[in-house]
């Protein structure tokens, strides 16, 4: 199933593609400049940068993976990007990993994958990286270095998660740190540092675009903060028994969430549901 191109802006796009048999839908980030672009998450194939790669013509292009969940990073080999820049443990992730998860994804589902492979990232970082990157938004030239994106390593979603913020624009491209209606917690024992590090990101935030949902402003970085801090709050009541009370129900605990969900299909209910419910398994066993 084909995606959908969007413009925000001035030179900033998305790009969404349902994730078709998995749950929900993806979403790439371009900024493009008057001589080069930038590229966040390049999604699961290489047809899906075809119209990024229309936008981007011949400028030159960074390639930024938030992390190496393969939904974010298969489609880089649909642009031709002269560097690709990620954290270090997505490098090793993606070493280790990619080429296995790869092969397993193009057994079960090839038409989603199709013509991927794995590029590893050329440059990494271990906290954070700045990007110089020349020009400014709707085009207007701004003074050399007055523009920049800063990657955030922000372990919480994954151990390698990141942020690109680009602070002179108010532009959040949070990965699956941030999500339309909640994130997805893998490394509970993070989950402290990253609502902080969120919150404090959400002050100067103008436009978030998460990894998987709705574009929207800093309400949604202030919605996920709430859940990740209710998740810890409910997981400190429940010790040591967690299920004999029902405030780790999603409606008990971020009722706003639960309303948002209720208005998705029911696929896509059932899969944030369960998501939920792995969330709480997770913050519970290191809380």
């Amino acid at each position: 199933m084909e995606g959908t191109l969007k413009e925000l802006g001035g030179g900033l796009y998305t790009y969404t593609r349902p994730l078709t048999g998995y749950g929900g839908s993806v979403n790439g980030s371009l900024l493009v400049l008057p001589g080069e672009a930038l590229v966040v998450d390049t999604l699961c194939s290489p047809k899906d940068m075809d119209e990024f790669a229309a936008l981007i013509g011949s400028r030159a292009t960074t390639v930024v993976y938030t992390h190496a969940d393969w939904d974010h990073c298969l489609g880089t080999g649909g642009l031709k990007p002269e560097r690709v820049i990620a954290h270090e443990l997505t490098a090793q992730r993606l070493t280790e990993e990619g080429q296995s998860t790869l092969d397993d994804l193009t057994l079960k589902n090839p038409e989603l994958v199709s013509g991927a492979s794995v590029v590893l990232p050329d440059t990494t970082f271990r906290d954070t990286f700045t990007i110089p990157l020349s020009g400014c938004l709707d085009g207007e030239p701004g003074e050399d270095g007055s523009l920049t994106a800063e990657l955030i390593h922000m372990p919480g979603h994954t151990g390698d998660s990141c942020v690109c913020w680009i602070p002179k624009l108010g532009v959040l491209i949070a990965g699956d740190a941030v999500e339309d209606p909640f994130p997805s917690v893998t490394l509970a024992t993070n989950i402290g540092l990253w609502a902080d590090k969120l919150e404090e990101l959400g002050k100067t935030v103008s436009l978030v675009i998460p990894g998987h949902g709705n574009v929207s402003g800093p309400q949604l970085i202030a919605e996920n903060v709430r859940y990740l801090r209710g998740l810890m709050g409910a997981a400190r009541r429940n010790t040591p028994h967690p299920w004999l009370t029902p405030d780790v129900s999603l409606e008990t605990l971020d009722p706003g969430a639960a309303k948002r969900i209720s208005r998705m299909s029911r696929s896509d209910q059932a899969f944030y549901k369960d998501v939920h419910e792995e969330n709480v398994r997770r913050v519970l066993s290191v809380l």
